[in-house]
Parts: structure tokens; C-alpha cells; sequence
């Protein structure tokens, strides 16, 4: 009697008039889409992050509104006004944020390949958007929009991603 090897167990599990590795190779093929489209997703947490470190302070600081002056405890630099950029007025953690809070998701996601990893990663990005709707007068509001569009995009990934045959 033959015992059997590792690489045999797996054969065992496929349908008779299927040949052996079809199948497996047919799923890799079809999930090389789903990675490139949660790739995407993390150039759009790249693309948010660079607009937050473009835009100016003005827009996450309710002092410029209401003084025409900078005020914020966590200021890079002491002379940034309301027209400097977020990346000079609060330095570079406010874009680091919000791509790793933006990205990771995307990543895990397009790293494991399962469904409900996918799924979760679409509850990431609607909790992002709970955080910038709570943390809208700071630069965090930046997750409101850029987690909505990847909220979206997400959920269409994962309801279109093809499961294990």
C-alpha cells in the first residue's frame, strides 16, 4: 500500500474529470484582478494623503476662520500662517495618518484574498468615515471624503471578489 504525500492530498479534493492544479490555477488568475483593484485603493489613500499635505491650514483650523491667525498647540512651526500648507503648519504625521489609516485595510485585504477580510475592510473605511465626522474641525475631516469613495469602491470589490472553487 502507498502512503501518500503532501502533494498528493490536495488531488484528492478535486473532482474526478478535473485535471489536478486547474482549478487552483484558474482561482490565482482571477484574484491577480481583485489585488491589482485593492492596489488601486491604496494609491487612493497615497493620493488623499498627498491633498491633505498640499492643501492649506486654513481649511482644518476654525482660528483661521474666525482670526485670520494660525492658532494650534501642535504647530511644526512656529512663523506657518493660514495660507502655509498642512505638511509645513503640522508637519508630516497628519499625511502619515491618514494613509495608514487609509491603506492598511486595502492591503490586508489584497494580501489575505478572502471575502470576509474584504468585508471588514469596507467596515474600516465606514468607521474612517465616523471618525471624520467626529474630528471635523481638525485635519482628520480629510477621511470623510477619501473613506467614502474607498468605502464604495471596497464594497464592489468585495461583492464582485470570486470566491474558492
Amino acid at each position: 500500500m502507498r502512503t501518500l504525500r503532501s502533494s498528493d492530498r490536495w488531488r484528492l479534493s478535486l473532482p474526478r474529470y478535473v485535471a489536478p492544479g486547474t482549478l487552483r490555477a484558474e482561482y490565482a488568475r482571477r484574484m491577480i484582478r481583485w489585488k491589482v483593484g485593492w492596489a488601486a485603493l491604496v494609491g487612493c489613500a497615497l493620493g488623499a494623503a498627498v491633498v491633505t499635505a498640499r492643501l492649506p491650514a486654513r481649511s482644518f483650523s476654525l482660528s483661521c476662520s474666525k482670526t485670520q491667525e494660525l492658532h494650534a498647540p501642535d504647530l511644526a512651526h512656529a512663523d506657518a500662517t493660514c495660507a502655509s500648507s498642512t505638511l509645513y503648519a503640522f508637519g508630516l504625521w497628519p499625511p502619515i495618518q491618514i494613509f495608514l489609516v487609509l491603506a492598511v485595510p486595502a492591503i490586508v485585504a489584497g494580501v489575505v484574498a478572502r471575502r470576509w477580510v474584504s468585508a471588514l475592510a469596507a467596515v474600516a473605511y465606514v468607521v474612517s468615515i465616523g471618525c471624520g465626522v467626529i474630528h471635523w474641525d481638525s485635519w482628520l475631516i480629510v477621511l470623510l471624503p477619501a473613506g467614502a469613495l474607498l468605502a464604495v469602491l471596497a464594497l464592489v470589490l468585495t461583492l464582485l471578489q470570486p470566491t474558492r472553487a
